[in-house]
């Protein structure tokens, strides 16, 4: 009975990312500021249609991370996360997209930014200097 109802969850999950016959890629975009154009034409471009599920806490470890993706059945990680954060959820099979942004001055003279790309996080090593 238990393996039914998994199923069941599974392609209830899989009917629910159905849109008009495409599949709907999930993003699960963890940072304080909403994607801007750019990146939802970018993120549009490379998957086709998407859903973006954005969130804005602040998380105590990279296992809470892994699980709200678990929870909202996110396909795809973008984030803005410490680079211990980053590491743990590389090594942990997950490989996160990370929006490049260029930094200039406005006529106020005050930094803004521009969406330049996404990049993969594919894999990383972090090397202590100072042993405790």
């Amino acid at each position: 009975m238990i393996n039914k109802i998994v199923i069941a969850i599974k392609i209830n999950s899989l009917y629910n990312k159905i849109k008009g016959g495409e599949i709907m890629k999930r993003i699960l975009w963890l940072s304080r500021h909403e994607p801007d154009e750019k990146q939802l034409e970018e993120l549009e471009f490379k998957f086709g249609s998407v859903k973006i599920i954005r969130e804005s806490n602040y998380y105590s470890d990279s296992s809470e991370v892994i699980d709200l993706m678990d929870k909202v059945d996110a396909d795809e990680l973008v984030v803005v996360l410490p680079i211990d954060y980053l590491s743990e959820i590389v090594d942990r099979g997950v490989q996160p997209l990370i929006a490049i942004m260029r930094r200039y001055y406005n006529s106020d003279d005050k930094a803004e930014f521009s969406h330049e790309r996404f990049v993969r996080l594919r894999n990383m090593e972090l090397e202590n200097l100072i042993k405790n």
